[in-house]
């Protein structure tokens, strides 16, 4: 019988075909020699073309030298990490792995390759602690930035508006003159006017003495008003930034002047109170987020933290009179806390007017009809105010849903007085 060494399938490569038949083998990690490998990786080719002139058994599909495990040293101080070869791709995908349990072990090899994802190592965070950082501008930067509610700048509208006068005004003169000359050349050189090329003909024929060209002064026109637009659109998007909510600004201005990270007069600009701009973005329940971790502080400092408070925000300070809840788990307790309120409004209104539909009768009908309109009256009106606190919802559009909301609620009468016979 004639045995010959296993040739490749088509499309895959000899490198690839060899490194699928080390696996097959049982290429593994082993504690074996550990001053293998100085580095602690592997050369993928270097084992594959040693390999390539050993004899590969056919049937087990290891080598005859050792029917036991290959065994490839990685040098570790802290552990024992597995090389693992995707497959499933034309090239070798490389992943370095922490050493696995046996029940993991033994789950990765009865499910399928496509449905197990390699057990990567997680990827460290960096994190700056408040208390590490230098009394000064360093330990204020670092408390502004732990939190978006902290972001609080001033956006020297004075000075925004001191410095559009001025361009302003530069941009006035620059104008008068360009009107001079205007009239000037209407009487003298009509056909600069109607014609560029012309104005710069004659501009380089007789060039005046000690004036600015029309050219000349239309580029330092230009100069000017790009300028000019730029802090403009810069002054319109700094007026339309959210202003900072008296709680987040009482938080900020409490720590500087309990902790007093800066000396006196460069702390000031917190108490420009009325030149105060927030980063934080405007969410529309963000008063409700307010509330929520307010309520939040009356509970166990531990509980709190380990329900709202990640590993990274816990990292943040070690002081007990910041709280930093993340903001994320703060936020899905707000929407399930919107959603119970949107299911009562829809229920409750519902159930109630059910209830004093299936008593409506021929006695008590004036009184029945005065308790339906009562409940259609108050719960609109909640509805409305749940959506103008809750949302950012325009006028016409609470108009829109309140009419729809009270529409839903006229029908459901309706149709409950049809049902009873009424």
């Amino acid at each position: 019988m004639d045995i010959s060494t296993p040739t490749p399938p088509p499309g895959v490569s000899l490198r690839m075909f060899l490194c699928r038949l080390l696996r097959l083998a049982g290429v593994g990690i082993g504690r074996g020699n550990k001053s293998a490998s100085p580095t602690g990786t592997v050369n993928l080719e270097k084992t594959a073309v040693e390999a390539e002139g050993a004899q590969i058994s056919p049937i087990t599909g290891s080598t005859w030298g050792s029917q036991n495990d290959t065994i490839i040293p990685i040098e570790d101080e802290e552990e024992e990490e597995e090389i693992v070869i995707e497959e499933d791709s034309d090239e070798e995908s490389v992943h370095r792995l922490s050493q696995e349990s046996l029940s993991a072990r033994f789950f990765r090899s009865i499910l399928p390759k496509s449905l197990i994802k390699p057990a990567l190592k997680p990827i460290p965070t960096i994190i700056r602690k408040l208390e590490r950082c230098k009394i000064g501008y360093p330990y204020l930067a670092a408390f502004m930035d732990s939190d978006e509610n902290f972001m609080i700048y001033r956006r020297f509208g004075f000075l925004h508006a001191r410095l559009l006068l001025q361009k302003q005004d530069e941009l006035r003169l620059m104008e008068e003159a360009l009107d001079r000359l205007d009239r000037d050349d209407i009487s003298e050189n009509p056909k600069a006017l109607q014609c560029r090329m012309e104005d710069v003909d004659l501009e380089k024929q007789s060039p005046p003495q000690g004036a600015e060209t029309r050219q000349e002064l239309l580029s330092r026109m230009e100069t000017t008003i790009l300028r000019y637009d730029e802090l403009l659109l810069n002054a319109q998007q700094l007026t339309a930034s959210n202003r900072p909510p008296r709680r987040d600004y009482n938080s900020v201005a409490n720590f500087i002047m309990h902790k007093k990270p800066l000396l006196q007069g460069d702390d000031d600009f917190i108490y420009n109170r009325e030149d105060l701009i927030t980063l934080r973005p405007g969410r529309e329940s963000a008063w409700l987020d307010a509330t929520v971790e307010k309520l939040l502080k009356i509970f166990p400092r531990s509980m709190v933290k380990h329900l709202f408070c990640s590993k990274e925000t816990t990292l943040k300070t070690t002081d007990e009179d910041l709280f930093l809840p993340t903001k994320s788990r703060v936020e899905r307790l707000v929407s399930f806390l919107i959603m119970i309120m949107v299911l009562a409004l829809l229920v409750v209104p519902v159930y109630a007017l059910y209830h004093v539909g299936s008593s409506f009768n021929e006695t008590n009908e004036n009184r029945s009809n005065a308790i339906c309109m009562g409940i259609l009256l108050v719960a609109t009106l909640l509805f409305s105010a749940a959506l103008a606190l809750f949302t950012k919802a325009k006028r016409h559009e609470l108009l829109g849903a309140a009419a729809a909301y009270c529409a839903l609620l006229v029908v459901f009468i309706a149709n409950l007085g049809f049902n009873t016979g009424n």
